[in-house]
């Protein structure tokens, strides 16, 4: 009777380490997808040019550099911010110089796709591409812009703690 005993409490003690286990990876598991799921309203409201939910997304000491490589011999454009200067710079007006360059240029349609998403540690990498298809002149292009989002989750709530972007006229 001692026998089993003891291999009860060792199969309970196992089956409460395999319960913790599967806890654990399905915590993981919700955050990689609420993680996706940020990522997925972040380039809903970015098509629909809808600006202010997005700021809402980054933590307040978040860290994003977005670069644009125009091509065509067009300097690229490497901007370096924080979520508070999103804020400023969401309604601000392109400058002259650079509206020279889109005479003519139609936006013909943009989507988006999730690319990958990685749980390391206490965060989640996402990464995403979002394609914009445009016409300038007589030309026809795209616009492949490559995001990578660090999701971490204060408060239980996933918010971008860094964000970095990359935009390439082709």
């Amino acid at each position: 009777m001692a026998l089993f005993k003891g291999l009860g409490a060792k199969a309970t003690a196992a089956g409460v380490g395999f319960a913790m286990l599967v806890a654990a990876h399905s915590a993981a598991a919700d955050e990689v997808s609420d993680a996706k799921g940020l990522v997925e309203s972040f380039y809903t409201n970015l098509i629909a040019e809808n600006y202010p939910p997005m700021i809402n997304m980054f933590m307040p000491a978040a860290t994003a550099v977005y670069t644009t490589k125009y091509g065509y011999g067009i300097p690229d454009d490497v901007f370096n911010f924080t979520a508070e200067e999103v804020k400023e710079y969401a309604d601000m007006e392109i400058p002259e110089e650079y509206l020279e360059y889109f005479k003519g240029y139609e936006e013909l349609g943009r989507d988006f796709e999730i690319l990958d998403a990685k749980k390391t540690g206490d965060s989640v990498t996402v990464t995403g591409r979002v394609t914009e298809d445009y016409k300038l002149e007589t030309y026809k292009g795209q616009n492949i812009q490559t995001d990578t989002f660090v999701i971490k989750f204060p408060y239980e709530q996933p918010l971008i703690a860094s964000y970095s972007g990359v935009a390439t006229f082709k």
